[in-house]
């Protein structure tokens, strides 16, 4: 169709295998706290990391669909300017997602 803007989704199996999906997005934000706020409202499904959705699955807010598919890794960077003089709290911060960062897979 003319002017539809599709998106690629990649999802990976739990056995290692992978999809790509071309995708029409109805909601489309930059920012997925909104994205989340649509989810909880019933008006979409999303890819969102369980960091985000773990506690809404348990409260039940949110169900987990297609359990035994995730999204591809990303990768993530922390960059402060020096060591020498970092607040506590960015030191702290920076320790929690060394220690979040271990418990996931390669």
């Amino acid at each position: 169709r003319s002017g539809v803007e599709i998106i690629e989704m990649q999802l990976v199996h739990n056995d290692g295998s992978v999809r790509n999906l071309d995708l029409i997005p109805r909601l489309k934000v930059n920012d997925p706290e909104p994205l989340l706020d649509a989810v909880r409202a019933g008006a979409c499904i999303a890819l969102l990391p369980d960091l985000m959705t773990s506690s809404e699955v348990k409260k039940g807010t949110c169900v987990r669909v297609l359990p035994e598919w995730r999204g591809p890794m990303q990768e993530y960077c922390a960059v402060y300017p020096s060591r020498r003089g970092m607040p506590k709290r960015v030191r702290l911060f920076l320790d929690h997602l060394v220690e979040i960062g271990d418990g996931l897979p390669n």
